[in-house]
């Protein structure tokens, strides 16, 4: 079995309990706060997100890259040059933006919520930002040592602890209390990952130092920084900006109910795909040629699509009974919107992982022009769908600005590394696609609950059938078995 495939089992687990703390932090947030109150806290985390990207000066895939590279070249002191110079930067910048973002949050509050103040709010939210920052760039560190082990630790007790603070917090102090335990959250994100990066890889090589600084690091990390200051700005301005569209047209309930869909969607789907990705990017960094990157990247694609498809088919037939189950019947319509939400991500994360061997081998003028243009056509469509679909007019403007996406992508890579899906990644990818398009019809055209728990049964027993063939699955199965026997796998 592949190191890649044991990472991502492995990480599978945080996986796991991310999506099972946001489950339940989702559910108690419903009934605590209800949709308008989810709606607000929806806007707040979009804040919060587009900040912390902001602040990180968009050096988190530099660093993970360039301290990959170092540590295989056995170059310490590379590292500690890498670590030192970035760490300190994103300090000063990170804190001196948060301070201003303060004195300005009476005004940030009237751009997010053009009916309501809610200057409280936005400030609570603008201390986890320092933290988040923190937490990200030392999670980038383990990344770039394989530390597979500190990176599973550090997500599973954070976000087991989440869901007791966001509990006690919400229910005492609605959604103040919301706010406050996204900073405690962050605080113990940032902590585990700083205390396991130190006794792991230790502490004169990871905590930064000024006679470590080296200006000439900037320069190399320039290009990554532009490139991520670009896109992880434009992603969150277009999902504020489509939330803003959904307020003013519908009010903070409709965006509650498209903000439930989103989660399940978007972020549930993302917490696995990031975790396994978190592993690929300095896979793909160390790879000496194209025909090794290649290799290693058909190998990606066909494990993600043997670990997402069954999770899509199993939500598109069950949406909306998982929401009511996650949330409350309150938002039941949002269980409508996965059909298409979810298909749409499965193409996303095969665009994303393809731009991962862009990112990873300093081709950032195709990593970025695919993504931009994703960007703007949901933007475009999303105008004109919104008003003659309602919020299934965002579902429908997001799937087809992702079909874009991947096929844009795909482009790239063919004309940069000769990359095209090997004959049984095209299958495993076509099958999971097919699958979940099937399965989203049936559900559109047989709305039933028999009918439903009948399109998962056949669906998804015909992609078992299909899928079990494949050599990646049998070795997934038997790693995770020996696993649970206790028993060290074959290498």
């Amino acid at each position: 079995m592949s190191a890649h495939a044991k990472a991502v089992a492995k990480l599978s687990i945080s996986s796991a309990v991310a999506i099972v703390s946001q489950i339940a932090k989702g559910k108690i947030g419903a009934v605590v706060l209800g949709p308008a109150g989810m709606g607000v806290l929806s806007q707040l985390k979009y804040l919060w997100n587009l900040l912390h990207f902001l602040f990180g000066l968009g050096f988190y895939n530099g660093l993970v890259r360039h301290v990959a590279e170092a540590n295989a070249n056995n170059d310490p002191k590379r590292v500690r040059e890498q670590i030192s110079t970035l760490l300190c930067i994103i300090s000063v910048i990170c804190l001196t933006g948060s301070l201003v973002a303060m004195f300005c949050a009476e005004s940030i509050s009237l751009l997010l919520f053009p009916n309501d103040d809610h200057t409280g709010l936005v400030l609570i939210v603008l201390l986890a930002v320092p933290l988040a920052v923190t937490a990200r760039m030392y999670k980038g560190i383990l990344s770039a040592y394989k530390n597979v082990q500190g990176i599973v630790v550090s997500q599973v007790t954070a976000d087991a602890l989440s869901v007791v603070t966001f509990g006690i917090l919400t229910y005492s102090h609605g959604v103040s209390g919301a706010a406050i335990a996204l900073v405690v959250y962050h605080a113990t994100r940032a902590i585990l990952n700083v205390t396991i990066a130190c006794r792991s890889h230790g502490a004169r090589h990871v905590i930064p130092r000024m006679a470590n600084f080296s200006i000439s690091i900037i320069g190399e990390n320039l290009s990554f920084s532009a490139v991520s200051m670009i896109i992880m700005p434009t992603s969150i301005l277009t999902s504020i900006l489509v939330s803003r569209w959904i307020i003013a047209a519908y009010g903070t309930t409709a965006n509650g109910v498209f903000a439930a869909a989103w989660l399940v969607s978007s972020v549930y789907l993302r917490i696995l795909y990031e975790s396994a990705s978190s592993y690929l990017l300095p896979v793909l960094a160390s790879s000496k040629s194209n025909v090794d990157l290649n290799i290693q990247l058909d190998k990606a694609l066909r494990l993600y699509m043997l670990l997402v498809p069954p999770v899509v088919i199993l939500l598109v037939t069950t949406g909306e009974l998982a929401i009511s189950a996650m949330f409350s019947r309150d938002f039941s319509q949002s269980g409508e919107l996965l059909v298409w939400l979810l298909p749409a991500d499965l193409l996303r994360i095969i665009s994303e992982t393809i731009g991962l061997s862009m990112l990873a081998n300093n081709r950032l003028k195709a990593y970025l022009f695919p993504y931009l243009c994703r960007a703007a056509t949901y933007l475009l469509l999303s105008q004109f769908t919104l008003i003659e679909h309602g919020l299934s007019g965002i579902c429908y403007a997001y799937a087809g600005s992702h079909t874009l996406y991947v096929l844009l992508q795909l482009g790239f890579a063919r004309r940069l590394f000769g990359y095209w899906p090997s004959s049984r990644a095209s299958r495993i990818i076509i099958r999971g696609i097919l699958c979940s398009l099937v399965a989203a019809f049936l559900t559109t055209q047989f709305p039933t609950i028999i009918a439903r728990l009948a399109t998962l049964f056949c669906v998804l027993g015909f992609w078992t059938l299909q899928s079990m063939r494949e050599p990646e699955a049998i070795q997934l199965l038997q790693f995770i078995r020996r696993k649970f026997a206790g028993t060290k796998p074959k290498t």
